[in-house]
């Protein structure tokens, strides 16, 4: 059986209370984050936990059975309303990460060497996708924080610009005659740079792999629509073709507002922050 220590917080709190939104003032979350997470406990759990009313909330004997003993499973833990502030503590924890693949080679070398020297137990479960499913992940609780390039502003997540990047077109001579595009037409800043781009090459070569794009390009194959740590990461030696279109990124980190509360998770969020700065 498998639940968030966050969530469970999050139900003993709201037992206390009438309404959900009284709960999540206590908490400082919006009452939809605080309803989603109950939802998401009483998944886990398979259990309903609440009965709701338009009169408010009221526990179902599944409910009281675990208001009772979440006292001991907070004490076996450690803590109370947060946990305790010794790393020890934070051993045997488990984080997921969200991140496109090539974002994660950039930023997450450094991050998880020194979670893991910090934290030698420490389970990480690293998901990939576009920043924009990774996005909607954390928004269904499925991922923990994520590393977002151009998130969109949502009301039930925390959102927090770290970093910037460019995306621009790469050649292996910035004077060269190139027949073919290669980049990923699907990303965002891709379609923003063809659009603007005048004397775009009449070839296109199209792949969701940034490396691939990457090393295609160093062959001379084309010039390729890349970020510049892409190209920095895999040591090629490309040149910006003058002339052409660049698109800046913002790169943030995204999670929800329940995730920032303890102190495992602000140590989670700064070594992160750090590493991405």
């Amino acid at each position: 059986m498998n639940f968030r220590m966050n969530d469970l917080h999050h139900f003993v709190i709201a037992a206390k209370y009438k309404t959900l939104k009284e709960a999540s003032q206590i908490i400082g979350i919006t009452p939809p984050s605080l309803s989603e997470s109950i939802k998401r406990l009483e998944t886990d759990l398979h259990s309903t936990l609440f009965y709701r009313s338009r009169s408010g909330i009221s526990l179902t004997p599944s409910g009281k059975k675990l208001y009772e003993i979440s006292g001991k499973i907070f004490s076996a833990f450690g803590e109370i309303d947060s946990e305790l502030g010794n790393q020890e503590h934070y051993k045997n924890r488990s984080i997921t990460i969200g991140s496109h693949s090539m974002i994660a080679s950039y930023f997450l070398p450094n991050a998880l060497k020194e979670l893991q020297q910090s934290n030698s137990n420490l389970k990480i479960n690293i998901v990939h996708g576009l920043s924009r499913q990774i996005q909607t992940d954390i928004q269904m609780g499925k991922i923990d924080v994520g590393i977002v390039v151009n998130p969109s502003p949502m009301p039930d997540l925390i959102i927090r610009k770290i970093a910037t990047e460019t995306v621009a077109v790469w050649g292996v001579r910035k004077k060269a005659q190139y027949q073919n595009v290669i980049c990923d037409p699907n990303l965002f800043q891709v379609q923003s740079i063809l659009r603007k781009w005048k004397f775009c090459p009449p070839g296109q070569i199209t792949s969701s792999n940034l490396e691939l794009i990457t090393r295609l390009t160093a062959q001379g194959i084309g010039c390729g629509i890349l970020p510049s740590r892409a190209v920095s990461l895999l040591k090629v030696s490309l040149e910006r073709i003058p002339h052409t279109p660049i698109f800046t990124d913002s790169i943030c980190l995204v999670y929800r507002p329940e995730f920032n509360k303890s102190k495992f998770e602000k140590f989670i969020l700064e070594i992160l922050k750090k590493n991405i700065q």
